[in-house]
């Protein structure tokens, strides 16, 4: 399952690109980044319970806790620590976003995502702001709660209120297709919350943290009761965004945890089909599994193919596809071939979060800071370029910071598992 992992963080950074790849459509360039973060958080709630059920399952939460920090923070804080190095050298000798305003060069449009107006208008921060962004940025949690904020010289105000002011449609921007996007400004004293993040994608990470906070007390409800409360979050998912005026606030549609809750559930819920298929006598063998896997692919990258409603038949393939992936024949999994297969499938699967936290590091650099040499190059050879440099930091980042730190999660995660009759055993031991 590590190529459909890596596809979708590929799906994630094509969307943040200036414009569509061109060379990827129509395949690539239709589905939406948050839809590929979505079905992130179906495949989380699959391997949760996974490693919940295998090799934490002697062991206590807090070996799991300890598991899933070791392997979020470290990448994390170095990119975040890398993103405050480019946004100062952005606002210093870079791209000055403001120059362009609503009329960018024919050919060029900047995303807004690596902005540098945190250098720019930070003095336009009331002091909640500055609290409330300092500790996201730290511990992640409530990051996504930035993209809901707006900051204005009275205080802290969301994004549904500011929509209704005078000053938003003042500075508002026709983003095409019905949708209106506000447009910062240096002078003017509001702005988004989420202008000011330095790692924007990584609010995420904030759900996953609240999802593993939860996680192993979810494993202990039966099936039934996992049923139910799937169906109770994605009605509430459902009812509050279709029958209310929340659906129009892309916060409430990709980023409050309760209304993606479910997603994650649906993972579990996988999982527990995959559980069965191993209890089960069903004859599944490699060609199952590869198959379902490259279904999930195909599946994918036609997404723009699919029927209406396009999100949940994806989403339904992806819970259904899920447990025949991981299905497999362990008298096949000791052929030569499968096991090389394996490493590889497993090193891009590894390799999917260090180029989904990472690649907009890379835009930032190449858009906010060679921006005349990359429409020089022309957008496809450009985006090419961008995509294969996020691709080689996210091995470097495998390599330099995840893997010292996996091979220590490994050895602690090893010891999590020994039961505490074994650990008591084996002090008695020493002591003698």
């Amino acid at each position: 399952m590590g190529v459909f992992r890596l596809l979708l963080a590929l799906f994630v950074l094509l969307g943040h690109l200036p414009g569509l790849a061109d060379w990827t459509n129509p395949l690539f360039g239709r589905m939406n980044a948050g839809i590929a973060v979505q079905a992130f958080f179906i495949l989380s709630g699959f391997y949760m319970a996974m490693i919940l059920a295998g090799k934490y399952s002697l062991g206590s939460p807090k070996s799991f806790y300890y598991s899933r920090l070791l392997k979020i923070f470290p990448i994390y804080y170095a990119v975040l620590l890398s993103g405050v190095i480019i946004c100062l050298l952005i606002a210093t000798v870079g791209l000055d976003i403001y120059e362009y305003g609503n009329n960018p060069p024919s050919g060029y449009d900047y995303p807004s995502v690596i902005s540098n107006v945190f250098f720019k208008s930070f003095g336009l921060l009331d002091p909640l702001s500055i609290v409330l962004l300092l500790l996201s940025h730290i511990f992640l949690i409530g990051q996504d709660f930035v993209y809901g904020l707006v900051t204005t010289p009275t205080g802290i105000t969301t994004v549904g209120e500011f929509r209704m002011t005078e000053v938003f449609r003042l500075f508002a921007v026709d983003a095409g297709g019905g949708e209106v996007r506000w447009q910062p400004r240096s002078n003017v004293p509001y702005m988004t919350l989420e202008k000011y993040l330095f790692v924007p994608q990584a609010w995420s990470l904030g759900l996953e943290l609240m999802f593993y906070a939860i996680a192993p007390f979810l494993l202990r409800i039966k099936s039934a009761g996992l049923i139910g409360l799937t169906v109770l979050f994605l009605a509430l998912r459902l009812f509050m965004l279709e029958l209310t005026d929340l659906g129009l606030n892309g916060f409430f549609q990709y980023k409050f945890f309760p209304f993606e809750l479910g997603f994650f559930l649906i993972g579990i819920l996988s999982f527990k089909c995959y559980q069965f298929l191993e209890d089960s006598d069903f004859d599944l063998t490699s060609r199952h599994r590869y198959g379902a896997a490259l279904l999930l692919c195909v599946v994918a990258l036609c997404y723009d193919l699919l029927p209406d409603p396009k999100n949940w038949i994806f989403f339904s393939a992806v819970a259904i596809l899920l447990p025949i992936s991981f299905k497999f024949d362990s008298s096949i999994a000791s052929m030569p071939k499968s096991v090389t297969w394996d490493r590889i499938d497993r090193f891009l699967g590894d390799l999917s979060y260090p180029l989904y936290i990472s690649h907009l590091l890379v835009v930032a650099a190449a858009y906010g800071l060679f921006q005349n040499q990359m429409r020089f190059l022309g957008r496809s050879i450009g985006q090419t370029i961008v995509i294969l440099v996020s691709i080689a930091l996210a091995a470097v980042l495998l390599r330099f910071v995840q893997g010292p730190i996996d091979r220590y999660r490994w050895r602690y995660a090893q010891v999590a598992t020994e039961t505490r009759a074994e650990r008591r055993r084996k002090g008695r031991n020493k002591g003698r």
